[in-house]
């Protein structure tokens, strides 16, 4: 490995090289919302259980018009989108398991 070039073995290692494209780490929930929807659709954000808000922050990259991202809350987070127009998302849940909703039916994520 040299020159910049990160050696990807595993998709594990994509999502790891990632780490070197970090747009931001925040503490705030409404800082978090505002950069991710710089990269993103606009959204909402409301922390699920005791509030607080911990560490979070966001990787990503863009490549050819694709872009490819982590985003981790630091704790369990209510992200509701009004609406995913222009491109299309594809979800990897690195951790816990999300209950998502598209057009108000629920989406089934698990790791298998």
């Amino acid at each position: 490995m040299g020159g910049g070039i990160v050696e990807i073995d595993t998709p594990m290692a994509a999502l790891e090289g990632l780490r070197r494209f970090r747009l931001f780490e925040s503490s705030d929930v409404a800082n978090t919302r505002d950069c991710i929807s710089r990269v993103m659709q606009p959204h909402l954000l409301q922390p699920v259980g005791l509030g607080r808000h911990t560490q979070s922050h966001m990787d990503f990259v863009s490549f050819c018009g694709i872009g490819m991202g982590t985003i981790s809350y630091g704790e369990a987070m209510r992200v509701e989108v009004p609406s995913i127009a222009g491109y299309h998302l594809v979800m990897f849940c690195r951790e816990g398991q999300p209950d998502a909703k598209v057009d108000d039916a629920p989406l089934h994520v698990t790791r298998e």
